[in-house]
């Protein structure tokens, strides 16, 4: 019969050492939420004045006959764009490569939702009928969508399993944004009539501290990305997103044809990124966007010099491209790495940083019964005010 001592150094000791190889394997570490909320900090780069034309506050129709939603550095909330990450060449060689995936990889959006979103903005007089033809490729579940790209995500992914083109475009972002630390996730949309809709919604906290967004066009228009505020009313009409945008705190950020924005910081945990359906505009409903054709670098910092994007705005209408499709390639990163820290694979995992991987949900109904004036008097003002402030918090 095994004595104690014997059981000791033939279980207890392999087992030691195999935690303490575990915990010795070690990352760059991830930075805490809360240490990355201080935008005045050494994580990112100091924002400029020049940098500050790409935003606007988004302005009501009646609150734009003295403003013009310009803000001052201090007042960013954790957005960064660059104007020319990408040449043209590139921009349509990334298209193509995303389209020939689609039939791949992609999957359309959920005919449930598809139905409700186009049923309540028909009944609203906004027509979103190309929501439907909108593909997503994604490495993990978003909300009701089952999705199927075979690279794995978060600290288990694959990149060996990751479309070349995808990789390209990854190892770009790493370089152009220093820091920005190693992938987590790939989320993708394309449109082939170059429409898209995205209500404001937080991102899962499972996808890492920073994300990109790069918006691919084939008509080489700019993108226009709204980042709406999470502490916010979870109603929303289309017609009032279409003519004034989600809420009066939203933030407009105009991404020229080439160009990506980094989102960090306060606008990663406290606001969400969408897209407005119809007529594409920046700041107000007045600046329709002309399609501008970047013919260069240099002609287009010329018309970012010479008046923040004047030449780029027009209240009429302009001769279309026939070819309009487009996508969005959103990249998730850790975010910035601190140069002297560790993290340990064993006492530093995956799940108390990040959390778990998100799965399928039910999609939420509750758009659907949208507020009238019966059934407030009904429920009583305070209890609705209240269970509106309730769902409101949760919503983050």
């Amino acid at each position: 019969m095994l004595g104690v001592g014997t059981w000791f150094i033939g279980l207890g000791v392999p087992v030691v050492l195999t935690t303490a190889f575990v915990a010795s394997r070690r990352r760059l570490a991830y930075q805490w939420r809360e240490e990355l909320m201080d935008l005045e900090g050494s994580a990112y780069p100091v924002m400029s004045v020049a940098d500050m034309e790409f935003l606007r506050r988004v302005l009501l129709p009646h609150q734009t006959k003295n403003a013009d939603g310009r803000m001052a550095v201090k007042d960013n909330i954790g957005l960064r764009v660059d104007g020319e990450f990408l040449t043209t060449e590139e921009c349509q060689v990334l298209l193509d490569e995303v389209k020939r995936l689609v039939p791949l990889l992609g999957q359309p959006v959920d005919t449930r939702k598809a139905s409700v979103v186009q049923s309540q903005a028909k009944a609203e007089g906004v027509d979103i009928s190309f929501y439907s033809d909108v593909s997503i490729i994604s490495d993990h579940a978003e909300d009701i969508q089952l999705m199927k790209a075979p690279w794995g995500t978060g600290d288990r992914i694959k990149y060996e399993h990751i479309p070349a083109s995808l990789r390209y475009l990854v190892s770009k972002v790493q370089r152009q944004f220093m820091g920005v630390g190693r992938l987590r996730h790939v989320y993708v949309e394309y449109s082939p009539s170059g429409k898209f809709y995205h209500e404001p919604r937080a991102t899962k906290a499972f996808d890492g501290h920073d994300y990109v967004i790069v918006p691919l066009r084939r008509d080489k228009r700019a993108t226009v990305v709204t980042y709406s505020p999470l502490l916010r009313s979870r109603f929303s009409f289309a017609r009032e997103v279409l003519e004034s945008s989600w809420t009066s705190r939203d933030i407009d950020a105009f991404v020229p044809s080439g160009g990506v924005i980094r989102t960090y910081g306060p606008a990663r945990y406290e606001w969400g990124w969408g897209i407005r359906p119809g007529e594409v505009w920046f700041g107000n409903s007045h600046n329709l966007l002309r399609a501008v054709e970047k013919t260069s670098a240099s002609s287009f910092g010329l018309s970012y010099l010479m008046g923040g994007f004047r030449k780029l705005f027009s209240t009429t209408s302009v001769v279309e491209n026939a070819n309009h499709e487009a996508a969005l390639v959103v990249l998730h990163f850790d975010g910035p790495r601190s140069k002297n820290k560790k993290r340990s694979l064993l006492l530093h995992p995956e799940c108390l940083i990040f959390g778990k991987p998100p799965t399928p949900k039910t999609y939420e109904q509750w758009v659907d019964e949208k507020p009238t004036e019966e059934l407030v008097r009904f429920e009583g003002v305070f209890r609705f005010l209240l269970r509106n402030y309730i769902e409101m918090l949760n919503v983050s």
